[in-house]
């Protein structure tokens, strides 16, 4: 589903489905018997996809791993107890 949804789009839906994607798998994880949530959205998601790629490119792909773990931050930051 994933491929076909990138293969469709040329790749523009990256951020859309990523997002549905986690969206899915944390809201089946349960911590101490609570179940989590992720209240991200693709147009969130887009936004770190854009200042990455823009600062990657800048230095020549060596904010790149700080670019992950502004994704991550991204993904924790919005993930919450329901």
């Amino acid at each position: 589903m994933r491929l076909l949804l990138l293969g469709l789009t040329c790749g523009l839906a990256t951020p859309w489905v990523t997002c549905m994607m986690y969206n899915w798998d944390i809201k089946h994880q349960i911590v101490n018997g609570r179940r989590l949530e992720f209240n991200g959205s693709g147009v969130g998601f887009l936004g770190e996809y854009l200042i990455i790629a823009l600062l990657s490119l800048i230095t020549c792909g060596i904010y790149l791993p700080w670019g992950i773990v502004r994704q991550i931050k991204y993904v924790t930051g919005h993930t919450y107890f329901s």
